[in-house]
């Protein structure tokens, strides 16, 4: 494929009909509901005609669609140029170093035909800029491997297994050791480590959604023993035999649940790796969809560790990896997940990335001012209040009937429970926050039941600024905003002098030392 104009692969007539088909379909809806609900004599000719013609109609145009779509890689100039069009034609023409990351995909349908989807993304654009949705193995390699070893071959370079390092996550934040370049390297999660993760992702949310279904099958449960069985079946002993069946029928099937999250997630990241090459890392993973994601370090704008005290215990950690792009654009993904990296993978991944010199002297902490916690809080629990007003007057219907003080004291208890909890969550929040600047980068601890270490190297920074309202100015408190190619960044409400520190520092080291960001 390389230099010689290429299609997509025969059966990549189907999927762009399928896709033709869905705009179409979607375009034609109402017509089309229209003709399946009105009544006529001759209503069945007219649809055999309608969809007909939509049938020919969408033949046609996934044709040409197909036939002017074609793509190639001119080695000469080091561009990748596609063509594509249904009546008029237009060729899109990308310089090679300017494609920031290469996505193989092969879903289900994909995974039956032996074919791959492919995915060009480049930074200036809203969107993914190229999507292949048909190519043979060969060339969907032969595509990889050029754009990722950006030279004249498309030879594959043998993977080999590394041994990884042991450091302590404190450690590798603030004492990280400068590593050597090492090419072809390999993480791999472990089959452990997946079975880890996914028992213990969104574990609160999961347990939360249980114990709400318990309490409301419970109680529903004994209002259907008392006013239904009991109404007809006069044996106690058969009442009892029927609730029990019934609630064993219920925990079963949460615990089934259970499982198929914890299957889902083995299936999603099944035989997750991070390989490591000489300019840009591979990850690849998935069971019946696979997905392979090629990206530059340089893209990575900055990472975010995620651990917790369950996590810590297991040795897990979540890496988060934020790339150049608009989070504002939506289906826009700017972030690369790693769920399940132990320590001494993350210490090695860290290595992996384009942040060469990471000293380990603090140049300055600041943590943010008590008005961060205050405001925070206030502002919750008037949204408590709001919700629960609403749940109030949505349940409790004080015009129809008579008023019900043991549910208002259970409303206010409720919201007394609440609003202590949510109090107690922000403190948690305004304690554990902090800001520290190093020499080359700046690292942001914040969470409340997730620890969270937010580490932006100084040079991708693409602008700062230190704002306040009038009535801060005098309390010398400001807030922070920084600008990177992946988004905003902002800091909360802290001391005015120590973040003019910060941006000062920073600014410097923009125009001190001339590095790129991309």
């Amino acid at each position: 494929m390389i230099n010689i104009p290429q299609r997509q692969q025969p059966i990549g007539l189907i999927l762009e009909m399928s896709q033709v088909a869905y705009k179409i379909v979607k375009a034609f809806l109402p017509l089309i509901l229209l003709l399946f609900f009105k009544e006529s004599n001759d209503k069945v000719f007219k649809l055999y005609i309608f969809f007909g013609i939509l049938a020919v109609l969408i033949f046609i145009i996934a044709l040409l669609k197909f036939i002017n779509f074609k793509f190639y890689i001119d080695t000469e100039k080091e561009e990748f140029i596609l063509q594509s069009g249904i009546i008029s034609k237009s060729k899109l023409i990308i310089s090679i170093d300017k494609i920031i990351e290469v996505n193989l995909e092969q879903k289900y349908i994909h995974l039956l035909l032996g074919t791959y989807k492919v995915k060009l993304d480049t930074a200036g654009s809203e969107s993914v800029e190229v999507v292949i949705h048909s190519l043979s193995k060969a060339n969907a390699l032969a595509i990889k491997e050029y754009i990722t070893n950006n030279k004249q071959n498309t030879e594959s370079k043998s993977i080999q297994e590394v041994d990884v390092l042991d450091q302590n996550l404190e450690e590798s934040n603030n004492n990280p050791e400068t590593v050597t370049e090492q090419t072809n390297q390999t993480i791999k999660l472990s089959f452990l480590s997946l079975l880890k993760v996914s028992f213990i992702s969104n574990y609160g949310k999961t347990f939360g959604l249980m114990l709400l279904f318990l309490h409301f099958f419970f109680e529903h449960l004994k209002e259907f023993n008392q006013h239904i069985l009991t109404k007809y079946i006069d044996n106690d002993v058969i009442v009892n035999q029927i609730s029990n069946s019934i609630t064993f029928f219920v925990l079963t099937s949460i615990l089934l649940f259970i499982l198929l999250n914890l299957v889902l997630g083995l299936i999603r990241y099944f035989d997750y790796k991070i390989v490591k090459n000489k300019e840009s890392l591979l990850i690849t993973f998935g069971l019946l969809q696979r997905f392979q994601t090629i990206v530059k370090p340089k893209r990575i704008q900055y990472f975010a560790e995620t651990t917790s005290v369950l996590r810590r215990y297991f040795d897990v950690y979540r890496l988060d990896l934020a790339l150049i792009g608009d989070p504002s654009i939506k289906k826009n993904k700017n972030t690369i997940e790693v769920p399940a990296l132990s320590k001494t993978e993350l210490h090695l991944f860290k290595s992996y990335l384009d942040f060469k010199v990471l000293d380990s002297e603090v140049f300055l902490s600041l943590k943010p001012n008590i008005r961060f916690w205050i405001v925070n809080s206030f502002i919750g629990l008037l949204i408590l209040a709001a919700v629960m007003l609403y749940i109030f007057g949505t349940f409790f219907r004080i015009e129809d009937t008579e008023l019900d003080y043991t549910e208002v004291n259970w409303l206010v208890l409720t919201y007394i429970f609440l609003s202590i909890l949510l109090i107690v969550s922000f403190y948690i929040n305004y304690k554990r926050y902090k800001v520290k600047l190093y020499k080359d980068r700046l690292v942001i601890k914040s969470g409340i039941l997730f620890t969270k270490f937010t580490t932006l190297p100084l040079k991708n920074i693409q602008s700062v600024r230190v704002s306040y309202a009038f009535w801060q100015k005098n309390n010398n408190l400001a807030y922070l905003k920084l600008q990177t190619a992946s988004g905003k960044i902002s800091l909360p409400i802290a001391n005015k002098t120590e973040y003019q520190k910060i941006a000062n520092y920073v600014l410097y080291d923009i125009e001190a030392h001339n590095t790129q960001w991309m």
